[in-house]
C-alpha cells in the first residue's frame, strides 16, 4: 500500500528551483503548451542518450522536475510524497492525479531512461493521460504509472 503525503515548503521551494533549472537545460518556447514541452524534452532525452552524453544530477531533476510540471498545468496534477510499501527511507516526489489514483516519479523516470536500457516513452504516457487510457486505480492508491 502506497501512503501519500504533503511536500514541506522547503521542498516545494526546491522543486521551482529545479523548475528553473530545466527550462534553462531544455530551453522550451515559453508559448509552448505541456504537450510541445513534453514532445521537445522527449527529444532532447533520446538525443542526449543516443550520444552517450553524461547528464549531472542537477539536469536530471530540472528535467523531472520540467516533465512533472506539465501533468500540473495540464491535467490539473499536484506533487506530493508517496511512501511505496512502508518504506519510509525510500519516500519520493511524484506528481499525483488530482484524487491521488494515479502517481508519476518524474525525476526517477528521466533518470531511469539515461541510465538504463529503457525507451522514452514521455509522450505516450503523456498523451495516455489526455485520452484518459489509464490503468485502473482506486482514490488515493497512488499507483505509478510510467
Amino acid at each position: 500500500m502506497n501512503e501519500i503525503g504533503e511536500l514541506g515548503s522547503d521542498v516545494l521551494d526546491e522543486v521551482q528551483l529545479c523548475y528553473q533549472a530545466g527550462m534553462a537545460y531544455i530551453k522550451p518556447d515559453e508559448e509552448w503548451s505541456p504537450l510541445q514541452i513534453v514532445a521537445h524534452l522527449q527529444e532532447r532525452i533520446v538525443a542526449l542518450k543516443a550520444a552517450g552524453t553524461a547528464v549531472t544530477e542537477e539536469n536530471i531533476m530540472g528535467m523531472g522536475v520540467l516533465l512533472g510540471e506539465q501533468y500540473v498545468a495540464a491535467f490539473d496534477w499536484h506533487w506530493g510524497q508517496v511512501v511505496r510499501n512502508g518504506d519510509v527511507a525510500n519516500a519520493g516526489v511524484f506528481v499525483l492525479a488530482a484524487d491521488n489514483s494515479l502517481a508519476i516519479n518524474p525525476i526517477g523516470w528521466i533518470n531511469s531512461v539515461l541510465t538504463t536500457p529503457y525507451e522514452a516513452n514521455f509522450l505516450l504516457n503523456f498523451n495516455m493521460v489526455a485520452a484518459q487510457i489509464l490503468p485502473p486505480a482506486a482514490p488515493n492508491a497512488a499507483v505509478v504509472f510510467h
